[in-house]
């Protein structure tokens, strides 16, 4: 590791040989790394879909075709894991299974029925995937799927409206995981 501090994009220029210069000649730099693009000297990366990640920071993804309940899973998240940082909402499963496969968040909130691929479709996707899969939460309004959700390694299952209690069990179990 290099001793020195240097800011995210200084280390990429310096690492990928590209560096250009914003008005005042300081590093600005735009790069496209698997999905990612980085700019300006901020220790952030900008996703291409224009949200910002804190490298090293615990990512994820929430998937369910009623936007409503993804963006009040989105505030309950940011209550009780304000680290963890939200870097797609999905529509839909195909969407999901694209945007895990491109931006590997940490964890992924599954709902179960979906359009295109069920959250179930897309967890057993990720279990055959050879590469790390992220800990799935699966968050529905059925409790008659709770046991096929352990048989795709889920690492918890929540009933929807998520009870914030229950929520933050969940992420407890998740950060686990992910230690």
């Amino acid at each position: 590791a290099n001793s020195s501090a240097s800011s995210l994009p200084e280390l990429l220029s310096r690492e990928a040989g590209i560096v250009t210069r914003d008005s005042t000649g300081s590093p600005d730099v735009q790069i496209d790394l698997r999905g990612f693009g980085v700019s300006g000297d901020q220790n952030t990366l900008l996703l291409l879909n224009g949200q910002t990640v804190t490298p090293g920071a615990e990512t994820a993804l929430i998937a369910d075709d009623e936007p409503h309940l993804a963006q009040y899973l989105k505030a309950q998240l940011a209550q009780v894991w304000p680290e963890l940082q939200v870097v797609k909402v999905a529509a839909h499963g195909l969407e999901a299974a694209e945007a895990i496969a491109e931006l590997e968040p940490d964890v992924a909130f599954l709902d179960i029925q979906m359009p295109g691929l069920t959250g179930f479709e897309v967890a057993r996707q990720l279990v055959e995937r050879d590469m790390a899969a992220p800990a799935v939460v699966f968050v529905t309004a059925f409790d008659r799927h709770a046991i096929e959700a352990f048989e795709v390694n889920a690492v918890d299952y929540l009933l929807k409206p998520v009870d914030p209690v229950r929520l933050a069990q969940a992420v407890q179990r998740s950060r686990k995981r992910l230690d």
